[in-house]
């Protein structure tokens, strides 16, 4: 379902996917200091659920772009086991300031639900739910050019230690630049 007007883009979505060979990540922690990972596949898979985005108008210059992701089922078809990493619900809120018109600067904020961090064993981990905010600016030099600058995990989030198998990259910044020709 659709429903466009006003400035306004409102969109609801319900998946259902059926997969063969479906690759899955599993951490396997730190090994002398390193963060180790590794590629599992997985035979057969099924995943379903509802997505809904929103792109409101709040002012000229201001936007509001929400999107959310909710498992209905996130599974193992061979093993009956809930797929790990993959959040029961995942919110994405932005706030787009364009404060002239070359130049605009976005506030970012990310839930990400409860969800699995190793297989559904005796030994499950179970990782919390938590929130992450970011910054960037963007600014258009000319009709080819656009820079770009920004802070991921803008206040630093640390996960609780108690477990070995979820990982949260710390702050980072970033820069970049696009050229169009």
């Amino acid at each position: 379902m659709n429903y466009t007007g006003y400035g306004t883009d409102i969109n609801l979505t319900y998946f259902y996917t059926d997969f063969e060979n479906k690759i899955e990540y599993s951490p396997l922690g730190y090994i002398n200091n390193v963060w180790w990972t590794q590629l599992n596949n997985v035979q057969k898979a099924r995943t379903e659920g509802l997505e809904f985005s929103a792109v409101l108008p709040l002012h000229d210059r201001l936007k509001w772009t929400n999107t959310a992701t909710y498992f209905l089922q996130s599974k193992n078809l061979d093993t009956g086991a809930a797929l790990i990493n993959t959040p029961e619900l995942t919110v994405t809120s932005s706030l787009d300031v364009q404060l002239t018109d070359p130049w605009s600067v976005n506030l970012l904020a990310e839930y990400v639900g409860k969800q699995y961090t190793t297989n559904v064993t005796k030994d499950t981990t179970l990782q919390k739910p938590h929130t992450i905010f970011g910054l960037s600016t963007n600014y258009i030099v000319n009709d080819a050019v656009t820079v770009r600058a920004g802070v991921n995990n803008l206040f630093n989030k640390q996960m609780a230690r108690s477990t070995q198998s979820y990982y949260l990259e710390g702050q980072s910044a970033f820069v970049g630049m696009t050229y169009k020709f």
